[in-house]
């Protein structure tokens, strides 16, 4: 699961890895910025920012 570093985004939204953060299942960041290019294919909000979920596709 990575998380946007960069505020909300939606489907069919492309970032750049440095945008994004690897992070467990709770939100715990576990390392910095990924490489390439990535691009959100759906997500689904929650009451709070800790159980939101993303799902990206790497593109390049």
């Amino acid at each position: 699961m990575t998380r946007s570093n960069t505020g909300d985004v939606g489907p069919n939204v492309v970032v750049v890895g440095s945008d994004l953060r690897a992070s467990t299942a709770d939100g715990l960041i576990v390392r910095g910025g990924l490489p390439n290019t990535w691009c959100c294919m759906g997500n689904m909000n929650a009451t709070n920012h800790v159980h939101r979920t993303t799902l990206w596709m790497k593109v390049s």
